[in-house]
């Protein structure tokens, strides 16, 4: 065999090979491929069964979402309801309160009216003391208290209000004097305070006589 001839041959084993290896690799590739192909249509098959579970639980949020919308719905209206009933009842506690007071005065009022028709009996003064009393009761009941501070208490500012001082030795100095009108607390708070007298020290007047008297001495002893 010639050379030729066998570079001819060696030629076509050649070839042979690089289609054998050209179709091995082909084979190869495709198989890459394929495989590549079934993984993403697995992730892509995950990733939709995953976008399902996501859609699935925004609609179980949804439907929480608007539950708790009607529930504040709900309580908001509960809520102003309850708003109107505790306003309601104010307002009638405050009212049967009024009633309570107007009443607790209409007893001494119609007392006092009677009373009146009676002027000139001597009973009468008797009378409208009796009708003090009974307001004095419809006060204390109602939690008004009186402001009357007595001759010689202490003045106490939280109390009282000075009306106007008095010069005098009888009384200590900034203790009342007296009381020109009272005052009044309901439930223990001031709402009026007492108006008194405050007593002050007198002031030390000397006479022209008393000057004159004190100079003398003094005159007396230059002459002798």
């Amino acid at each position: 065999m010639s050379k030729k001839e066998n570079k001819k041959i060696e030629n076509k084993v050649n070839k042979k090979i690089d289609e054998k290896i050209v179709e091995q690799i082909e084979e190869e590739l495709n198989e890459v491929v394929e495989e590549e192909k079934k993984e993403d249509i697995l992730n892509i098959e995950e990733v939709l069964k995953e976008n399902e579970e996501l859609k699935k639980d925004l609609e179980k949020i949804k439907i929480e979402n608007d539950k708790l919308k009607n529930y504040a719905f709900d309580l908001k209206s509960d809520f102003e309801t309850f708003k109107e009933l505790v306003e309601k009842e104010k307002k009638d506690i405050k009212l049967k309160e009024k009633e309570k007071l107007i009443r607790s005065f209409l007893v001494p009022y119609e007392k006092l009216l009677i009373s009146l028709n009676y002027k000139e009996d001597e009973q009468f003064p008797k009378a409208i003391e009796m009708v003090e009393k009974d307001m004095n009761k419809s006060f204390e009941n109602a939690g008004l208290e009186f402001i009357k501070p007595s001759s010689g208490d202490i003045f106490d500012p939280f109390e009282h209000e000075v009306s106007d001082k008095y010069e005098t030795d009888e009384i200590k100095e900034y203790h009342v004097y007296k009381t020109e009108n009272p005052g009044y607390k309901l439930n223990g708070r001031v709402i009026e305070p007492a108006r008194v007298v405050v007593a002050i020290k007198p002031k030390v007047v000397i006479s022209v006589k008393e000057e004159a008297e004190e100079d003398n001495p003094k005159k007396e002893e230059g002459e002798n």
